[in-house]
């Protein structure tokens, strides 16, 4: 993914995760509309936060166990 120095990442994640407030949602909505490359970074950054949901749930990690072990 290359760097892209427009976005603000930290609302990116807080929207990825679901806790953006509306003043957020309307940032991002906004800066979405600015460029097709912002879409494109949105679309990928979207993509590897599912992908790595998804192995967080397959792989179900029990953190007391492991300091057990």
């Amino acid at each position: 993914m290359k760097r892209n120095k427009n976005a603000n990442w930290d609302i990116l994640a807080k929207h990825l995760a679901g806790e953006t407030d509306e003043q957020e949602q309307k940032e991002i909505s906004t800066w979405l509309q600015k460029s097709t490359s912002n879409s494109a970074l949105f679309i990928e950054a979207t993509g590897f936060w599912n992908s790595i949901n998804s192995i967080k749930e397959m792989n179900q990690f029990d953190v007391n166990k492991g300091w057990e072990k």
